[in-house]
């Protein structure tokens, strides 16, 4: 394919733009969108040159030159990536940044509005989530607003219809997560098997081999740093798409002639992983090599030995200490969510969600406190910023808000800390600033008394900052 041809498709598609100068303005301007969801090997060191913009090549060759300026050097490119896969561009080809940052608080709550018709469920839907802080913040990421918007309108409507007391509105992710999956789950129960199922347990229980295929999938996709899968990755999995897709809403097709497949969002996909992970260590089962290695790589050298022999008898605060060592390695985040879901899952009151899919024996509450205890205690020196706030979205997951109350007060205009802040605490003054719909008029370090150790983890914080010194 030569760049002509890339130019004139536009036109094959559109044939209404030929003559308009738009479309001359965009002459030599690309859009390449979903560089993580992309096949092209863009290997920039060893791809041939090419510069005649006439000569056909594949789409590979072309895209790794236009990138390099070795053909077209004046064109303008727009690369659109999630954060995991940004990487793959080397340095000197990037000449700005842009983050994207999704709803503000006042599309928020636009969106919820529009999209629940019901005025009065739709207001009752925005109270509960500016409730829960962490509901809240993540409504920025357009498709949450969807997914809290599905399970708090089914929610409201099921405790209307029962006036059933117990039903307890989702405050956290893992919860409104598995709530989502349940709701997913009954509705194709209802509409392909006609069966008018409604208790959880049921449900679970008959669709725990499809739930399971899928999330054995997801995390040794996640664990490979894959999205996009094909038709041989879901026969190799034994997963029917129409099951997984049209049944239950859980994937999608992205392309149809190559017939590649994706989760409908990277986070339903590191749920997914997150569930099969703690289904094999409340089960006890570790069928997976890869989930093996996972372990492994994440251990103490005193627990490998163990792990290596005999890898089901984990607490669940190894477990946790092991994927935060997994998470933390990786330096684009592929595995942050993956993390907040799979604490939140160790929580009892998303054990009971998911009753029927994991039967849970162990009492874990000491556990949590462990778990608690690490998120706040571990040493991450050589650690990025961004992987420290995740540790304190870890513990908002575990509905522990203590941390971000305990440096609030920092941000107040005259407030100078009579103790330098802690490694973490610096986490959470800079997880408060980031979320502020207001920018900081000046990041001053020396106002916010770091520790020396949390000099790094407060930086994140400079980019909703107008000015810093």
């Amino acid at each position: 394919m030569s760049v002509n041809n890339m130019r004139s498709g536009k036109e094959d598609f559109h044939p209404e733009l030929k003559n308009i100068a738009v479309a001359r303005i965009f002459a030599n301007q690309f859009v390449f969108d979903g560089l993580d969801e992309s096949q092209l090997q863009l290997n920039f060191k060893t791809t041939k040159r090419l510069t005649d913009a006439t000569k056909e090549s594949s789409v590979d060759i072309l895209v790794t030159n236009l990138i390099r300026e070795h053909l077209l050097p004046s064109a303008l490119i727009w690369i659109t990536s999630r954060p995991g896969a940004v990487h793959r561009i080397p340095r000197q080809f990037v000449y700005q940044w842009t983050e994207v940052k999704g709803f503000n608080d006042e599309q928020k709550i636009q969106y919820l509005e529009k999209r629940v018709e019901d005025k009065a469920v739709a207001e009752q839907i925005i109270n509960n989530i500016t409730k829960s802080w962490s509901l809240y913040i993540m409504c920025h990421i357009p498709i949450f607003c969807w997914i809290a918007a599905k399970v708090l309108a089914w929610l409201l409507l099921e405790k209307d219809n029962t006036q059933e007391e117990n039903i307890k509105i989702p405050t956290t992710l893992t919860e409104m997560y598995t709530h989502f999956l349940c709701i997913q789950m009954q509705v194709a129960t209802e509409k392909y098997d006609n069966q008018n199922e409604s208790d959880k347990e049921m449900i679970f229980k008959s669709n725990e081999e499809l739930i399971l295929k899928l999330g054995r999938m997801a995390f040794e996709h996640l664990k490979g740093s894959k999205i996009v899968f094909t038709v041989h990755d879901l026969n190799k999995y034994g997963i029917d798409i129409q099951k997984a897709g049209v049944y239950c809403g859980l994937c999608t097709e992205i392309f149809k002639e190559e017939k590649l497949y994706c989760f409908v969002h990277l986070t339903v996909q590191e749920y997914f992983a997150a569930l099969f992970v703690y289904h094999s260590f409340a089960s006890k089962k570790i069928d997976s090599p890869s989930l093996k290695d996972f372990l492994l790589i994440g251990s103490e050298e005193e627990l490998k030995s163990i792990l290596d022999a005999d890898p089901v008898d984990l607490p669940v605060n190894e477990l946790i200490e092991i994927s935060i060592a997994n998470s933390t390695l990786r330096k684009t985040g592929e595995l942050d969510m993956f993390l907040r879901f799979l604490i939140g899952m160790s929580l009892q009151s998303t054990q009971k969600l998911l009753y029927g899919l994991i039967q849970q024996t162990d009492e874990h509450s000491e556990a949590v406190e462990e778990i608690k205890k690490s998120l706040i205690e571990i040493d991450l020196a050589d650690c990025s910023g961004e992987r420290c706030l995740n540790l304190v979205h870890c513990l908002i997951e575990l509905k522990d808000s203590s941390l971000h109350d305990t440096v609030q007060q920092c941000l107040k205009q005259n407030h100078r800390p009579e103790r330098q802040l802690s490694p973490v605490q610096c986490s959470a003054l800079a997880d408060l600033i980031l979320m502020s719909n207001t920018p900081l008029d000046e990041f001053d370090l020396r106002k916010f008394r770091p520790s020396t150790r949390g000099i790094f983890r407060l930086l994140p914080a400079v980019r909703n900052s107008k000015k810093a010194r």
